[in-house]
């Protein structure tokens, strides 16, 4: 099974939109939202693959931009496809007066309080695929509330709130996994020694008896009811390839039209809730074991040093993430004797040369769109953008997007000098340290690697 989460946006509009923005946030503290956090999306899909998982069923979770676009369903050889949806997480708070007794005295007093409600939906729809049959569909409502003596800062308030918003993952598995259902299937009864005989035995509980019975008959006698009856001996005992096989014998045995409709109804059942066992895929590997290399990255910024500490960062997520990577420093070297040191340089290279020149059979490029601060008293931004695209050794792109990691804060117009100056001084320590714009180049690798498999999810 495929699970599918909408990729994470990045930044909206330029600087003067950024400003409007957070000067509104700081004049309204009494409501707030924001969007499911690109971590969460994953944390949560990692522990919904976890429990969803099993001997029989892999289960790998990606962010792509919507339910029909499924690039990589086919190479994962994918059964069915989990679209998750969730909608912005929104947090308010209003004031009132509690009240509450004086310890020893008995008397009343009034105290102001805050309630705060936060609250979110996860919508999902599973699909069969390629065929992509609806399976199920439903939304998942979350909402939570609690008091504060306190007037609280709610944009920070609501970052912290981690458990709510990744308490998707368990209810999710619950609405999903198999569970025990009651069914009311009928034996058939008839004139015949077995038919009569295998009844009996099946309503003292001696269903293995009954079935040896039934079987035995079954191999001269074409009636219908011994095979239905053999159906619903392996359907209650969870054996449903044999249950449809003998289902389908008892409709093949030309039953009367409310027998057959009734077989019909089982085996439609059955096709809901089993999908058969499918045969391992023939190849030399699977999708995780063809070797990946990360070319130099181009460079749209004005850092020096951001396209080599993005491609270091790519590759370490691609690790993590389980994919057969080839050794940055092996790379490295097979593409300086190709000659490529830079990202614009492999324009001039096939991409067949290239992958033969680092023994791999898929290639990650990339573009640092953006790497910089913007400090311009009232408002700070840190922000990095990279592009990126996956390639397998032909040159066909089987994916590209685009990652983004960033920080905005605001200042009030009294604290502006404060801010700016602090922000230079910031900036420069981090640069001379070599870690400038390191968290949000760590957010702009997760959230741009989101929408690609991840072995770990299987």
């Amino acid at each position: 099974m495929v699970m599918q989460l909408p990729v994470p946006g990045k930044p909206g509009g330029p600087v003067a939109a950024g400003l409007k923005e957070a000067l509104q946030a700081l004049a309204d503290k009494d409501s707030a939202g924001m969007a499911l956090p690109a971590e969460d999306a994953l944390a949560g899909m990692d522990e919904a693959s976890i429990v969803l998982g099993s001997p029989s069923s892999r289960v790998t979770a990606y962010m792509t931009d919507s339910p029909a676009a499924t690039p990589f369903a086919d190479s994962l050889g994918a059964t069915s496809i989990l679209w998750l949806k969730p909608s912005a997480i929104t947090a308010s708070q209003e004031k009132y007066r509690a009240e509450e007794g004086e310890p020893g005295t008995g008397k009343k007093r009034t105290r102001e309080a805050w309630s705060v409600t936060i609250g979110f939906s996860m919508a999902y729809r599973l699909e069969t695929w390629p065929a992509r049959e609806l399976l199920a569909s439903r939304v998942l409502p979350y909402e939570a509330s609690v008091t504060a003596s306190e007037r609280l800062d709610l944009p920070r308030w609501l970052r912290e709130q981690e458990g709510i918003r990744r308490a998707w993952a368990s209810d999710l598995a619950a609405f999903l996994l198999p569970r025990i259902v009651v069914r009311s299937r009928k034996l058939m009864e008839g004139k015949t020694k077995a038919l009569k005989d295998g009844s009996k035995l099946a309503g003292d509980g001696r269903w293995n008896e009954a079935a040896e019975i039934w079987e035995n008959a079954a191999s001269s006698d074409t009636d219908y009811k011994l095979r239905w009856n053999l159906g619903i001996y392996h359907e209650r005992a969870a054996r449903f390839a044999e249950a449809r096989d003998w289902y389908s014998k008892a409709l093949a045995a030309n039953p009367g039209k409310a027998e057959q409709a009734s077989i019909s109804g089982y085996i439609a059942e059955i096709d809901r809730i089993f999908v058969p066992p499918q045969a391992a895929p023939e190849g030399p590997t699977s999708w995780f074991d063809i070797p990946l290399a990360v070319m130099p990255m181009g460079n749209s910024s004005n850092s020096v040093d951001a396209p080599d500490r993005a491609r270091a960062a790519v590759q370490k997520a691609l690790s993590r993430k389980g994919y057969r990577m080839v050794r940055l420093e092996d790379s490295t070297r097979m593409f300086r004797d190709l000659g490529i040191t830079q990202g614009e340089q492999a324009k001039a290279f096939k991409p067949a040369d290239i992958a033969k020149a680092a023994g791999a059979g898929l290639l990650l490029a990339g573009t640092v769109a953006d790497f910089r601060t913007v400090n311009v008293g009232l408002y700070g931004m840190k922000a990095v953008g990279l592009e990126l695209k996956l390639m397998d050794s032909t040159g066909r792109v089987l994916w590209a997007g685009e990652g983004w990691g960033w920080e905005e804060q605001a200042s009030m117009p009294s604290d502006a000098g404060k801010a700016f100056v602090g922000g230079l001084i910031e900036s420069a320590v981090e640069k001379a340290a070599r870690v400038y714009l390191e968290e949000e180049l760590l957010d702009a690798v997760t959230n741009g690697l989101a929408p690609l498999p991840s072995y770990g999810s299987r």
